[in-house]
């Protein structure tokens, strides 16, 4: 039976396992910690409003311990296991696994927006976020954004309609799509709510109804083509005319633009190291599908700042 102890002997293990390595994971433990108890202060672990005092860990629990649920829940992220292998790997019937992973993934969730890194998820939320750290803009250095679509593969659904759907033209696949800002730094600041795969990236961006800080640059590729933002500059590349050719000069500008658009790139593939958002996800239910994608981006989020805070310390 996998435990925590034992992945502290091998923290390449621990990494390759979580997506953490052990001073992150140790970092995100007691607010995972703070988050189950204040669940289990108020209701049971089959989210049953509690009638006792306290909640009881029993000798014979398959997770007895803050540090093996939090263990069970990231690898579950990270792994994307079928339940059956995973309760074989803790020690549990498959319908335990899934009872705790429907539990453990709101107390991580909770645990993720106490800490203050899960992106916004409504345009109030995203506005209120950019005043809190809202600087005077130097006209040199504005505010800069880059969105993005990103495609999440699903199983082939069995409904004709759904199928068509699902469809997604660009992976030749049955896809779940949303759209991403980052800031500068890389972070994951708005994540847009979940569409099916058929769906346009540029209606995502305008059902979104996302503000930017007027002066902000946003950089973007084809697929927003027609998006604008009231008082906000947009770079993005300049399709070759019919029958025509780009200048020397617009192909230079194309280079540049996808080079600093590799930022969001770079977020993307950050958030999908968890393979629940990078391989076909099981769960069918939307609201799962959505939640679990919030909380990758929550933790590369974590993991960002992280690592920003140690090169501010490690610089002279």
């Amino acid at each position: 039976m996998a435990k925590f102890i034992s992945m502290l002997q091998n923290e390449r293990r621990l990494r390759a396992l979580t997506g953490l390595d052990f001073a992150t994971f140790m970092a995100l433990l007691p607010t995972f910690t703070d988050a189950m108890e204040h669940y289990l202060k108020h209701y049971t672990l089959d989210g049953y409003v509690r009638e006792s005092d306290r909640a009881i860990t029993y000798a014979n629990s398959p997770l007895p311990s803050p540090e093996d649920r939090f263990l069970f829940i990231l690898i579950y992220l990270k792994q994307n296991p079928i339940q059956e292998a995973h309760g074989q790997l803790f020690g549990m019937t498959q319908s335990n696994v899934s009872k705790w992973v429907t539990l453990l993934l709101t107390i991580l969730e909770r645990a993720l927006a106490n800490q203050r890194v899960v992106p916004a998820r409504t345009t109030a939320a995203f506005v209120a976020q950019l005043q809190a750290d809202a600087t005077p803009i130097d006209p040199a250095a504005p505010p800069f954004f880059c969105h993005d679509g990103t495609e999440r593969p699903v199983a082939r659904p069995k409904d004709d309609e759904e199928q068509e759907v699902y469809y997604s033209g660009k992976k030749k696949d049955h896809t779940i799509k949303n759209v991403v800002i980052v800031d500068a730094t890389g972070a994951i600041r708005f994540l847009s709510a979940t569409y099916a795969g058929r769906v346009h990236d540029k209606h995502i961006a305008d059902e979104s109804h996302y503000q930017l800080p007027k002066g902000s640059v946003l950089a973007q590729d084809s697929g927003f083509q027609g998006f604008a933002l009231p008082g906000v500059t947009i770079l993005q590349p300049k399709k070759k005319p019919p029958k025509g050719t780009l200048t020397d000069e617009e192909k230079a500008d194309n280079r540049w633009i996808s080079h600093i658009r590799i930022l969001v790139e770079h977020s993307i593939g950050g958030i999908k190291v968890y393979r629940i958002v990078h391989d076909v996800i099981r769960h069918y239910t939307s609201e799962i599908r959505d939640q679990v994608m919030e909380i990758c981006c929550g933790l590369y989020n974590f993991r960002l700042r992280r690592q920003m805070i140690a090169n501010s310390i490690d610089e002279p």
